[in-house]
C-alpha cells in the first residue's frame, strides 16, 4: 500500500496516510526538497516561499541541542547537584523532539502539537498531572538565548501551553499530624535507629536532609543548643553523594535541646565510634531510601496511611506548635524561614484553632 495519497487540485502536496501531515514536495535545479506540515494551507504556502537560498540562511540559527549544551557550559557550573538533576530531568521529557530543531523553527504550533502529543503518551499515568515544570524549565532557556544570543527570537511558549499542559488536578494531601498521631507513628518504629531520626527530625522542625548531615561537633550538650548548618545531598537514585555545610535557605538555625533530644543525643554520642554522623549504618551517612522505607512502614503500622513522606513531620511540628503556643513567631523560629508567609503554610490552622472559632461564634448567636 502506498503510503503517501495524491491530493487532486492541490500540485505538489501529498497527506501521509500514516502521519496524517501534508508533505510538501518541489524540485530545484534537479534538486528535491520536501517538508511536512500538520495543515494543508501551510504545505501550499511552502511551495510558494520556499528557496534553497532561504533555507540555508535559516538553517545558519542553531540546534536546540547546542544551544542546551551552551546553556550547561554557563549556567550549571554554579548550581548545586540536586537543582542540575532537577533541571535536566525536566528538559529530558521533550528534549527528543526537539533536540535536532533549529531555534527558528520554534513557533506556539510546535509546542502545541509536542504538548498535546505527550498528553496523551501520560494517558495512563498516574504521577504526572502537568507539564508546568518541564514548560517553565524551556521557558528559562529561551528567555537565556533570547538575552544573550538573538534579541529578535520569539520565546515560543505562552500560558497557553501551560494551560493546554494541564492533565488531571493533584490531590491534597494532609501533611499535619496531632499530637496523638505523632505520638502512635513514633511508637510504630521498628528500628530503634530511625525512630530516634525520626523524634530528631521533630523535635527540630528540619528537613530530613538536615537531620541525615548532623554532625557530632554540631551538638552542645552543656548549652543545650543544636546547630542545623550541615546538609545531605542525595542523587535522584536516593543515594549520598556529598555533604554541603549550608542550608537550602543558606542560613544556619539553632535549636534548643530539649529533654527527647537530650536523651538521643546522650546515646549517639556515647557509642565512641568515631563517626562525624550522628545517624549513620556503619559509618555511612544514610540513604533517602533507608529513610523513606523505615518512615512509610511506621504509618502503615500506626494506621496512618493517609499520611506519607518525610517532610510530614516538618509541617506536623509546625502546626502543633502554633497551636499550643498561639504564636507565628515561634513557629517561624522553629522551621527556620525568612518568610512569615512559608511558615504559615507549613503550620497551617489545626481543628482545634478551628473548634474555638466555632466555640466564640456559638455563644455570640442563640438559637431557638
Amino acid at each position: 500500500m502506498n503510503r503517501y495519497k495524491k491530493l487532486p487540485g492541490h500540485k505538489n502536496v501529498r497527506k501521509d496516510l500514516k502521519t496524517g501531515k501534508y508533505q510538501a514536495y518541489k524540485t530545484i535545479d534537479e534538486q528535491q526538497y520536501s517538508k511536512d506540515f500538520t495543515k494543508l494551507g501551510e504545505a501550499k504556502r511552502w511551495l510558494l516561499t520556499f528557496s534553497p537560498e532561504k533555507e540555508a540562511k535559516k538553517k545558519a540559527s542553531p540546534k536546540f541541542r547546542e544551544v542546551w549544551q551552551e546553556y550547561q557550559d554557563v549556567r550549571f557550573s554554579d548550581l548545586e547537584h540536586s537543582s542540575i538533576e532537577a533541571k535536566t530531568a525536566r528538559i529530558k521529557v521533550f528534549y527528543k523532539d526537539v533536540k535536532d530543531t533549529h531555534m527558528e523553527d520554534f513557533n506556539a504550533d510546535f509546542f502545541k502539537e509536542l504538548i498535546l502529543r505527550k498528553k496523551r503518551d501520560c494517558e495512563y499515568n498516574r504521577k504526572r498531572l502537568s507539564f508546568d515544570k518541564e514548560i517553565k524549565e524551556y521557558k528559562v532557556i529561551f528567555n537565556w538565548y533570547r538575552d544573550y544570543k538573538d534579541y529578535k527570537f520569539i520565546i515560543p511558549l505562552t500560558k497557553f501551553h501551560n494551560q493546554l499542559g494541564k492533565i488531571k488536578k493533584s490531590v491534597p494531601k494532609n501533611k499535619r499530624m496531632s499530637v496523638q498521631q505523632v505520638q502512635r507513628f513514633f511508637d510504630s518504629f521498628e528500628n530503634e535507629l530511625f525512630k530516634k531520626f525520626a523524634i530528631t527530625q521533630f523535635f527540630s522542625c528540619a528537613r530530613v536532609s538536615e537531620i541525615a548531615g548532623l554532625q557530632t561537633h554540631s551538638i552542645d550538650l552543656q548549652e543545650g543548643m543544636l546547630l542545623i548548618k550541615d546538609v545531605v545531598v542525595w542523587s535522584k537514585q536516593k543515594v549520598f553523594v556529598e555533604l554541603k555545610p549550608y542550608t537550602k535557605n543558606n542560613d544556619v538555625k539553632y535549636v534548643r535541646i530539649v529533654k527527647p533530644l537530650y536523651d538521643i543525643f546522650v546515646d549517639r554520642l556515647s557509642g565512641g565510634d568515631n563517626c562525624s554522623y550522628v545517624f549513620h549504618i556503619n559509618g555511612e551517612p544514610l540513604n533517602y531510601r533507608q529513610i523513606q522505607h523505615h518512615y512509610d512502614r511506621a504509618f502503615k503500622k500506626a494506621g496512618l496511611p493517609q499520611f506519607s513522606g518525610t517532610h510530614t513531620l516538618r509541617h506536623s511540628m509546625a502546626s502543633i506548635a502554633r497551636e499550643l503556643s498561639g504564636s507565628m513567631d515561634a513557629v517561624q523560629s522553629l522551621t527556620g524561614h525568612k518568610s512569615i508567609r512559608q511558615a504559615e503554610h507549613y503550620a497551617g490552622l489545626g481543628h482545634s484553632a478551628q473548634l474555638k472559632a466555632l466555640d466564640c461564634v456559638t455563644q455570640a448567636i442563640r438559637l431557638g
